[in-house]
């Protein structure tokens, strides 16, 4: 998907075929088609995202589904786990060791996967607002819908 967009990006500056311009892409295997490649050669950025959200449909992941990342210290992570009741058709996919991103220190990360983004958006907030009310020690990260889940 970053590759498309940035293909796009930089043909849309090339001027006009009729005035001499061209665009050229090195690399590209020839014994097997690659839907971002496909979708360049024939300009059809929306055929290559109606493509991709069929797949993700399938697969039930984002944005097909909605997401929330819990990120930080195990027992801050499981703890909310726990405290949020979960319904059975949420999927938790962890806790696990998360490596240090950026300045956050190394934790465990947990990805939630849910068919509803309200109802589970709910529940993480009031886990949280209990968490802060029995003063639960430890560093603990919640976000909804994040860019990239598995980052």
């Amino acid at each position: 998907e970053e590759a498309l967009r940035r293909w796009l990006a930089a043909s849309a500056l090339v001027r006009p075929g009729d005035a001499g311009g061209r665009v050229v892409l090195v690399g590209a295997p020839g014994h097997t088609t690659v839907p971002a490649v496909e979708a360049l050669v024939r300009w059809a950025p929306g055929w290559f995202a109606e493509r991709e959200l069929a797949e993700r449909r399938t697969l039930g992941l984002p944005p097909a589904v909605r997401a929330a990342t819990v990120t930080g210290d195990r027992v801050a992570v499981t703890t909310l786990l726990d405290d949020a009741d979960l319904p059975a058709e949420v999927t938790v996919l962890g806790p696990a060791p998360d490596e240090q991103h950026g300045s956050a220190p190394a934790g465990d990360r947990a990805v939630l996967l849910a068919p509803s983004g309200t109802d589970l958006a709910r529940r993480l907030r009031e886990a949280k607002a209990l968490r802060s009310a029995r003063k639960d020690p430890g560093r603990l990260v919640v976000r909804l819908d994040p860019r990239d889940p598995g980052a």
